[in-house]
């Protein structure tokens, strides 16, 4: 049941690649016209998506591959707990993370972004299992003042 599980996450992946190859080189140069004479071109965006949707699919299918490869079944339902009945561990873990971001966009829109970015980071962190408090406040202020540089000065776009 697990490999059918992951034989369709190949397929998956398969045809999302298949479909990155044709939406970079036949429909983004095709139907998205426009050029500007300084700064990103229309065209910048749709193509960075898709390569980044080429490398996920590619990391899907080769991942799920090389799982079914080397029968690690056994090693992966040693961690897991028992799932019993329709609500499941992960369906909580979803609808935790699902508050999490929703509670960041309202607060993102009334405090910024500076301010609350970080506690949504940490409390992602710890919530996925990151034990280290000193990891955790590193990676929420280097993540929070790395996205901040990126998107205000690089891309000169207001994160007000």
């Amino acid at each position: 049941m697990v490999n059918d599980e992951k034989k369709k996450d190949i397929k998956i992946g398969i045809i999302l690649l298949i479909f990155s190859v044709i939406n970079y080189n036949i429909i983004i140069p095709y139907y998205v016209k426009g050029r500007t004479l300084s700064g990103l071109s229309p065209i910048f965006f749709p193509k960075l998506a898709t390569i980044f949707l080429g490398i996920f699919s590619l990391t899907l299918i080769l991942s799920r591959w090389y799982s079914i490869r080397n029968k690690k079944e056994k090693e992966d339902n040693k961690g897991k707990k028992k799932e019993v009945g329709i609500v499941s561990y992960r369906s909580y873990r979803v609808l935790i993370t699902i508050t999490i971001m929703s509670i960041y966009l309202i607060l993102f829109k009334q405090i910024g972004f500076l301010w609350a970015t970080p506690p949504m980071l940490a409390l992602l962190m710890f919530f996925f299992g990151m034990p280290s408090f000193k990891r955790i406040l590193f990676f929420c202020i280097t993540t929070t003042v790395f996205l901040f540089f990126l998107f205000e000065k690089g891309l000169k776009i207001p994160l007000n």
